[in-house]
């Protein structure tokens, strides 16, 4: 499974808009980054929303070589539309989650933060990881069921958003294992979506004109 994961990775060149795609996700991770450093710990919620979105830009390029067709006719066709999303979501996930709790731990440690404004860190640490778990779920159903995908998407965001406004003491290591958990979780709701949905034709309505025409 793992040189499959490596062989993935390394087709991802070849799709559609492949450098385009890439610019677009170190964007928006950058700009995540920059949320999380430029603002306090309200920041990192948002942060988060950027580095995932990034992230997802993998499994969309992965979504885009099926669309075109130099995996449709491919006898490991199932394998690529869901362990291998698995595997990338798992490990993509981790890593944002990674680059979002080290950016916070760094400041904490930089700006000798007190007890209390650590707890508050922890708490956003473990909405972060909700965000990531919509992002990550989003992109698992996102060509297959447009409208289903965007009601989920914008009904988690906002409910996370709301909720996580209401600032809740809570230990930072709790916080940031708490994170990890709700990214495992959307990984496995995101692999159970992939195959509820594995049969359903991939929708031409979320691909742009240029890729419709080859759907």
């Amino acid at each position: 499974m793992t040189d499959e994961f490596k062989k993935q990775i390394k087709l991802i060149k070849y799709g559609r808009g492949f450098r385009v795609s890439i610019g677009v996700m170190l964007l928006f991770i950058l700009m995540g980054i920059f949320f999380i450093i430029s603002g306090d710990y309200e920041g990192v919620v948002m942060g988060s929303v950027e580095i995932f979105f990034g992230i997802v830009g993998l499994l969309q390029m992965e979504y885009s070589m099926v669309a075109i067709g130099l995996c449709a006719s491919s006898p490991r066709k199932r394998t690529m539309e869901t362990w291998l999303p698995d595997l990338s979501g798992l490990v993509w996930g981790i890593v944002g989650y990674a680059i979002i709790l080290l950016i916070v731990m760094i400041k904490i440690s930089f700006f000798q933060e007190a007890n209390e404004m650590k707890q508050l860190y922890g708490e956003k640490l473990v909405f972060a990881g909700m965000m990531g778990a919509i992002v990550i779920i989003y992109s698992s159903m996102a060509y297959k069921s447009v409208w289903g995908s965007m009601i989920f998407f914008f009904a988690g965001f906002y409910g996370t958003l709301f909720a996580s406004g209401k600032d809740i003491a809570l230990n930072f290591t709790v916080g940031a294992l708490s994170g990890f958990f709700f990214i495992l979780l959307g990984v496995v709701l995101a692999g159970v979506i992939r195959r509820l949905l594995y049969r359903k034709p991939l929708n031409r309505a979320a691909f742009d004109m240029g890729f419709r025409k080859q759907v």
